[in-house]
């Protein structure tokens, strides 16, 4: 089997960049703008609903990048609970802009109880896009 690849995997449109994370972030923050939202995204939904969600998804996707720049300014010990918000954060305003989903107010995860700090877990439950 040949398995030779000349050039990128992506489709359509891609950019090149010294910093490739930086130049997807910078795409993704287009998302946290009403005029973007308004003009590129095309509802299903009605327009009262609509913009309800557009208002909603626009300021999660502003949160997210909020969270991930306030990552870069903590220790490896402590970035990665604002990396996840970020992430978090990034998903609701997706679903509220694509599927049109409102998430509920959880987050969809549940601390177990453990002896010690390393033998903790948590536990996936209903919240972020799950009924």
């Amino acid at each position: 089997m040949d398995l030779n690849l000349v050039g990128s995997f992506q489709r359509g449109h891609f950019f090149r960049s010294e910093n490739p994370i930086e130049e997807a972030w910078g795409q993704i923050a287009r998302l946290g703008t009403e005029e973007f939202s308004s003009a590129y995204i095309r509802p299903s939904t009605q327009p009262e609903q609509w913009s309800r969600l557009r208002r909603y998804g626009v300021v999660r996707v502003r949160q997210a990048i909020e969270f991930r720049r306030a990552a870069s300014l903590h220790s490896l010990i402590s970035s990665p609970l604002p990396l996840y918000y970020s992430l978090l954060n990034l998903t609701r305003g997706a679903l509220a802009s694509g599927p049109e989903i409102e998430p509920t107010s959880k987050h969809g995860l549940i601390f177990d109880d453990a002896a010690s700090v390393l033998d903790c877990r948590a536990r996936v439950t209903s919240g972020t896009g799950r009924a």
